[in-house]
């Protein structure tokens, strides 16, 4: 390992006080939707996976089997007796999948039903935010990317499910949400993006811990363990505008029990949070505070007044907090040198 310029005061940091800079988060949030609504909530255990990340997460929901937000909202809300449930209790959130079946409506009649979701929603609670989520493409064996990059016209192609699925059909309703409400009140729950990007790094080689996208799926549409263990890290990330790395690997998934090994898991984690960053304009992560700050204290034993920086292993968060690098890593172990100016994390090149 090599050493920085011999100029550089090293330290061997032989211990660590990690400090949250801000105190834990708590959002209440209400989902609407179908199935795969339920994915991304019951079976993806998101008050359990923000606890171990130290925040609080209550959440609710409203889904009807193989409904989109018109059949929902009709059926299940407003003939179920339902709507009050979003003006009753004040939610930092209202969380709408589009999802329709048959002839496609188009972006602006889906967004009227989520809007008329979200406007009970603001009667109680005006700082309310109105988030989309991309619902991911079907598992038909043939390749993902046929159903995710179709940009057919009209918005329903009888050939596939609906364009609902592509990422056309996504950004085309984020965007217009966005127009509606402005960027900072309407924001993507990227989903399926992340599963796009998952899927082309397998394509390109980038990983080996999967050798298909749809080893994540459950059948046709639903998402097993490690599918949804995907979306509770977008999830998150999103809502808590936080890196989801070092979150709980074992959680409740319908009503069992489940855990995803550690590789699977950092993978997950870093496509996540790859995802949100780089979609920023769209899920605002990053532009209202981000992964919170980290303090750390670093003590010079008596013996090393010079010498090799000793290696140490923090968290994922801390660590991207001290470096300020701001992306992800897999790599859970950083190697640091004490500056004048602090902390500075040494480069792979440098080490």
């Amino acid at each position: 390992m090599r050493h920085g310029p011999a100029s550089t005061t090293r330290l061997c940091l032989a211990a660590l006080v990690l400090v949250a800079g801000a105190s834990a988060k708590s959002l209440r949030t209400y989902h609407i939707g179908c199935s795969t609504t339920d994915n991304t909530t019951q079976c993806a255990d998101p008050t359990n996976y923000a606890r171990s990340l130290g925040d609080t997460h209550h959440w609710a929901k409203c889904t009807q089997l193989g409904c989109g937000m018109e059949c929902v909202y009709i059926n299940t809300l407003i003939n179920g007796n339902r709507l009050h449930e979003l003006s009753d209790s004040s939610w930092d959130g209202v969380v709408c999948a589009s999802y329709p079946n048959g002839a496609h409506l188009g972006v602006a009649v889906d967004l009227a039903y989520s809007d008329s979701c979200y406007q009970q929603a603001l009667k109680t609670n005006p700082d309310c935010i109105l988030y989309l989520s991309s619902v991911w493409t079907y598992n038909e064996g043939r390749p993902w990317n046929d159903e995710w990059l179709n940009t057919t016209a009209p918005d329903y192609d009888p050939r596939y499910h609906a364009n609902y699925t592509s990422k056309k059909w996504h950004e085309d309703y984020i965007k217009a949400a966005q127009a509606k409400y402005g960027p900072s009140r309407a924001r993507l729950l990227p989903f399926a993006h992340a599963m796009a990007k998952l899927n082309d790094r397998i394509l390109s080689g980038g990983t080996t811990v999967l050798s298909s996208v749809y080893q994540l799926y459950l059948d046709g549409i639903h998402l097993n363990e490690k599918g949804v263990y995907l979306c509770a890290a977008v999830q998150y990330a999103v809502l808590f505008n936080a890196d989801p790395h070092g979150a709980a690997r074992t959680f409740m998934y319908f009503d069992k029990q489940a855990t995803v090994d550690e590789t699977y898991a950092n993978l997950a984690w870093d496509i996540a949070w790859e995802t949100v960053n780089e979609l920023s304009a769209w899920t605002r992560v990053g532009n209202t505070g981000g992964v919170k700050p980290v303090a750390v204290t670093a003590v010079r034993p008596a013996h090393a007044a010079s010498g090799p920086v000793e290696v140490f292993t923090i968290s994922g968060r801390a660590a991207r907090s001290i470096g300020g690098t701001g992306r992800a890593a897999s790599a859970r172990t950083a190697v640091y040198v004490m500056t004048r100016d602090g902390l500075r994390l040494l480069t792979g090149a440098e080490r």
